[in-house]
């Protein structure tokens, strides 16, 4: 008579924790590169928001600034601004006057004009006096959020060039931008 063997198929419990470890750090290797690779989107991602913010901010304060017909912000007093204010050069027939500054991590666009109390809807310079020598009353015209996420608005002027500079910042990214600008006058 034959004697069966007894074979038995199956792991044994070594190798049964070796498969178990390897499949664990295969999972924990790519959870890792998920979440990394998730925390690199969403880093370029707040990068490219806050480029195409600034992009358009600039854009914006560029060709208002070079179409202006006279800069009012004193850069004489201080050598720099965190705001700027100057004449709208795109009416010539109503004077208005344009500002921006940052307010709160907004960039804040103000349309401006003056007038007299005498003579309301006749807009004049700012820097106009009427008969009894009183200044002109300062009227919104509009008031807009241009930008988010600006941390500081600087600027200065040196040999005719406005420079502009922006420092935005979001949860994930940072971006700092320099800027010049002619002005017309």
């Amino acid at each position: 008579m034959k004697k069966k063997k007894n074979i038995k198929n199956g792991f044994t419990l070594i190798e049964t924790i070796v498969a178990i470890s390897l499949f664990t750090i295969v999972i924990m290797i790519s959870g890792s590169m998920f979440i990394m690779s998730q925390k690199i989107y969403t880093r370029g991602s707040a990068l490219s928001e806050l480029t195409q913010n600034a992009r358009i901010s600039l854009d914006k304060i560029s060709r208002e600034l070079r179409q202006s017909n006279d800069l009012i912000t004193d850069f004489s007093a201080a050598a720099t601004s965190s705001e700027i204010f100057f004449q709208d050069g795109h009416d010539n027939i109503e004077i208005t006057y344009i500002q921006y500054f940052a307010s709160s991590t907004n960039l804040i666009r103000k349309n401006l004009a003056y007038e007299f109390s005498a003579d309301p809807g006749t807009y004049v310079y700012h820097d106009s006096i009427d008969g009894f020598g009183n200044p002109p009353n300062e009227i919104l015209l509009e008031e807009r959020i241009i930008g988010e996420y600006f941390n500081d608005l600087i600027f200065s002027l040196s040999n005719g060039l406005i420079n502009t500079y922006l420092n935005l910042n979001n949860a994930h990214a940072n971006l700092k931008i320099n800027s010049k600008t002619h002005i017309r006058n």
